[in-house]
């Protein structure tokens, strides 16, 4: 039986700390707890699929916490002691230990190293105030590289040569293990209809079954970024627009707020204006004066203080990435979704739990369609791994929507429902959540 613990987080550090930073994503916090809390999303007593993954992972001979539960083992015990568990660890919790016991550790067990928040491969605390990303701390660290594996929720794996030669660092390999399914697991398991309907599937489908499939919607997120505008001001130059629910930014937004400072609001163009600096794509709006007019155009007639939506339903909750009113059900036949990070996040979920088709739209070059399509799930036939550019993306998805604005059966009505039957089935949640760890280290 291969056992996966915990790392306990020193004594001495917990009570310093937030409930957030010792609560955490890990596979056993995301599966086994019996006070299922976190900082954002569920709201019940224990995680839904405790009893399903348990048994998904004990006919694979792996347990979790068996020994040590969700307090976790010290790490001075582990380097006293031989043993043969499998350690898991937050990247954002190394910080908070010598590192030179994490080097101890790496040369006795096998380390898990998960970074499976949605903006994963980020920069590492470490040591005396280092700060590197995952492979010039494992490199710097002197990790034993057989032992450590780097869990992330990053759709494309780690080009080692690449990062070796960009930051000036060696490693000889690099074990990378992408958790694909993480978001879609535990966006579906945050929603409180949808825990209950995985018990009753026959009366919770049926909402489904009843459904219009009749309009498009684009739901507002936290800040407006370029691709995400762009396509907005193409659909409203085309006189597409006028036929979306649509929001940009779902209210407004505190900037730069101290925790003894007043918090001060900026309008959406202000903000906008903030992400294009953020990101340095000023430039690209330079060199695409054509594309520059037209999200210009769209703010002369929107205005700079755009409002929250256009949707009617003022119940619609669309600041919480993690839950959606039962309104937003029987509503809409497409959720367009325009994602930054390279991850399938909370965004794809949702879609799926309101019962629309997603036209869910990667700003990178990522194999998430793929992806998606391997899991069993009916998606939009866009190719979009095959585009070099941002922009030869958000062009192919306006093609797809202005399209399906005049086509009936796009899409299937059943392709809708089976995507939401596959995801309201406890056994399909509990194998995408486990297949990584199942096939790391029982293959």
């Amino acid at each position: 039986m291969l056992e996966v613990e915990k790392l306990k987080i020193p004594d001495n550090v917990a009570n310093h700390i937030d409930y957030y930073n010792t609560f955490t994503d890990t596979y056993l916090n995301r599966s086994q707890i019996d006070d299922y809390l976190s900082y954002e999303d569920l709201d019940c007593d224990t995680s839904p699929l405790k009893n399903t993954i348990t048994n998904t992972l004990t006919s694979n001979n792996i347990a979790l916490g068996k020994n040590y539960g969700i307090d976790g083992i010290e790490i001075q015990s582990l380097l006293e002691e031989n043993t043969d568990y499998v350690i898991e660890i937050p990247v954002h919790h190394i910080q908070y230990y010598n590192i030179e016991d994490i080097q101890r550790l790496s040369n006795k067990n096998k380390i898990m190293l998960l970074d499976l928040e949605e903006l994963d491969t980020r920069y590492i605390k470490w040591g005396n105030d280092n700060l590197d990303n995952i492979v010039g701390f494992i490199s710097k660290a002197k990790l034993n590289t057989d032992n450590v594996y780097y869990f992330s929720t990053h759709l494309e794996k780690i080009d080692l040569k690449q990062y070796c030669r960009t930051y000036k660092v060696f490693l000889d390999k690099l074990n990378h293990i992408i958790v694909p399914a993480w978001y879609i697991m535990i966006t579906s398991c945050s929603d409180k209809q949808f825990v209950k309907g995985l018990d009753n599937q026959v009366s919770y489908l049926q909402q489904y079954k009843q459904n219009n499939f009749e309009n498009f919607a684009c739901f507002p997120n936290m800040k407006p970024n370029l691709w995400r505008v762009l396509l907005l001001s193409m659909l409203e130059k085309e006189k597409i627009l006028q036929n979306i629910d649509w929001g940009l930014v779902s209210k407004a937004f505190p900037f730069n707020v101290n925790q003894n400072d007043t918090p001060y609001f900026i309008n959406t163009y202000e903000l906008f204006a903030k992400d294009l600096e953020r990101h340095n794509l000023h430039n690209w709006l330079t060199d695409n004066p054509y594309y520059a007019n037209i999200i210009k155009e769209f703010f002369s007639k929107y205005g700079k203080e755009l409002p929250k939506c256009t949707f009617t339903n003022e119940t619609v909750d669309v600041m919480s990435p993690f839950s959606h009113s039962p309104e937003q059900v029987k509503t809409y036949k497409y959720r367009i979704e325009v994602e930054r990070n390279n991850v399938i996040s909370e965004k794809f979920a949702k879609c799926i739990l309101s019962g629309a088709m997603p036209i869910y739209i990667h700003i990178h070059k990522s194999n998430y369609i793929p992806l998606l399509q391997s899991m069993g799930y009916k998606v939009p036939e866009l190719n979009l791994n095959t585009l070099e550019s941002t922009l030869e993306r958000i062009k192919a998805v306006f093609s797809y929507i202005q399209s399906a604005q005049h086509t009936q059966n796009l899409p299937n009505d059943s392709d809708i429902l089976h995507n939401i039957e596959l995801t309201c089935n406890k056994d399909f949640l509990s194998n995408i959540f486990t297949h990584p760890l199942v096939d790391t280290f029982t293959n």
